[in-house]
């Protein structure tokens, strides 16, 4: 064996510069992004036997995606083409084309991240009512849906479904829930020792959110037909002994 090859071995290249192998990947993971939020809140203290809390977000983002597979994977590339990159041990060259991520592909440029919801609104409350022992506590969020990609039925040649539009350029259902709890406060001595009933709802008015909006891939029986939600309305009664 000469020293050329015994230099090169376990060498390719990925866009046109040597790397070793077994490292492709995780440089294929090449694409850039940016994300930008802002948050803005309102906050009352308990007085006189309110207090809440009001939040929104709004966030946006942008960037290169050639590198993101359906479900945002870092490793499996959309644009990514075959190439037959490798070393000759004959004559201790590097021989091939350099792999191309085609990360210029205009399907991926300036689109946002998958799991950016652009509003995120959230309301929490309690409220201790007067001249009573009974406490009522919510807490209400609305959420606008994260991304993926609508995708064809042709197959790349690196084995991934071809995407049919831009990259995370479609937004899942928006989510909406209510939840309520109330406390009743039953004292059965002068020591501190009560009890508490609890009675809960989930999801009170019964809103149907769909985990998602179905298949990704056009031109399919599944294609955006949602499979699946997230909890109906639910009650949960308990007791608590505090002593």
């Amino acid at each position: 064996m000469n020293d050329a090859k015994d230099r090169a071995v376990g060498i390719s290249i990925l866009d046109g510069k040597p790397v070793r192998m077994g490292s492709i990947s995780t440089l294929v993971n090449a694409g850039s992004s940016r994300y930008d939020a802002v948050q803005l809140s309102v906050h009352k203290r308990l007085q006189d036997g309110l207090a809440f809390r009001i939040a929104y977000t709004y966030s946006d983002s942008s960037g290169n995606y050639g590198n993101a597979g359906p479900f945002g994977a870092p490793n499996t590339a959309y644009f990514q083409t075959r190439s037959e990159s490798g070393y000759n041990f004959d004559t201790g060259e590097i021989i091939g084309e350099p792999l191309k991520l085609n990360l210029n592909d205009p399907l991926s440029a300036g689109q946002p991240v998958g799991w950016q919801r652009t509003h995120n609104f959230v309301i929490a409350s309690a409220w201790h009512v007067p001249h009573t022992r009974l406490s009522v506590s919510s807490i209400y969020r609305y959420m606008s849906g994260d991304r993926f990609t609508v995708l064809t039925t042709d197959l790349l040649d690196n084995g991934n479904r071809a995407p049919g539009g831009p990259i995370f350029g479609a937004q899942n259902p928006d989510f909406r829930r209510l939840d309520l709890s109330l406390r009743y406060a039953i004292p059965i001595s002068r020591r501190s020792a009560g009890v508490t009933l609890i009675g809960e709802v989930f999801n009170l008015t019964n809103r149907t959110n769909f985990v998602n909006a179905g298949g990704m891939v056009a031109g399919t029986s599944g294609f955006l037909v949602p499979t699946a939600t997230f909890s109906p309305r639910e009650f949960q009664l308990g007791a608590r002994l505090g002593f």
